[in-house]
């Protein structure tokens, strides 16, 4: 038989089903595995060690996206395709050894309220004074800033 075992049973008892020659998991043992449950340390290690890309990491978020945006509706603006262009130019970095930033192909989602250039903004009305966004600090986050 096949078991998933819940966060509310010890993994324990996933190793004592597989000896008794059961197919057991236990959620957190799944989640370790799990693309879409990864730290974002966890990925950053991997993009260093080549074991995992920005472009795996990527397609897997848009496909979790697409599997379940349906029930969940919690996107207004989706562009996979420069999500994906976005995945590949990390990707070169990291293979070139010049990744940029701290968190360079690390997956992120913004809510519809933050200034992204090239996005519209559905709510709020707020001036962008300081020409710095979250987002322009997010893919700069790391480096070494220029006088």
């Amino acid at each position: 038989m096949r078991f998933i075992l819940d966060m509310n049973v010890s993994p324990v008892l996933a190793d004592w089903l597989r000896s008794e020659g059961h197919d057991a998991i236990h959620v957190s043992q799944a989640m370790t595995d799990d693309i879409a449950y990864m730290p974002a340390s966890e990925l950053l290690t991997r993009y260093r060690k080549k074991s995992l890309s920005p472009v795996e990491v990527a397609r897997a978020a848009i496909a979790r996206l697409e599997t379940f945006e349906g029930a969940v509706n919690a996107f207004v603006l989706y562009d996979p395709q420069t999500a994906l262009e976005m995945a590949r130019a990390s990707e070169a970095r990291w293979h070139a050894g010049t990744p940029q930033g701290l968190v360079d192909g690390v997956p992120v989602a913004l809510k519809d309220t933050v200034l992204a250039r090239g996005w519209p903004r559905r709510r709020c009305r707020v001036v962008w004074r300081t020409g710095r966004s979250s987002v322009l600090s997010l893919r700069t986050i790391g480096r070494k800033q220029r006088n």
